[in-house]
């Protein structure tokens, strides 16, 4: 087994482990990546497959120009990635009804969709915030 010498070591080779390796290699730092698959990217990679390329996931950036990856790319003298303005509002369809993120209390408005009752979407609600904090 090759030893190496490394500063960190970052698991997973999706969009955020690339991001924060990126960074840290910018940033100085002797960064190694640690993937389980047989390619990088995760979700948001291609493969070949008899000579066509498949996307693995999604590949949208969604916040145009303030999305954290475009930010990285910027931050780290990356080269340009075309982008493209994506003025259509993201709908769910919850139980026949198209629902709407757009707007203070959107997610609360799709959790409870989803959820059977206020007190269960209270606990979910609870729950992703205390997450994001």
């Amino acid at each position: 087994m090759e030893r190496i010498e490394t500063d960190v070591a970052v698991i997973g080779s999706g969009i955020g482990g690339m991001c924060a390796a990126a960074l840290l290699a910018h940033g100085g730092y002797r960064a190694i990546v640690i993937e389980s698959l047989a390619f990088l990217g995760g979700r948001y990679s291609c493969i070949d497959y008899m000579g066509y390329r498949i996307a693995t996931g999604g590949h949208m950036v969604n916040h145009g120009e303030d999305d954290p990856i475009v930010q990285t790319l910027v931050e780290i003298d990356a080269p340009a990635i075309e982008h493209k303005a994506f003025n259509v509002p993201i709908k769910y369809r919850i139980a026949g009804k198209d629902l709407e993120l757009e707007g203070k209390g959107g997610l609360q408005r799709i959790v409870s969709a989803a959820g059977k009752n206020e007190a269960e979407t209270n606990t979910v609600m609870a729950a992703m915030y205390s997450a994001m904090r």
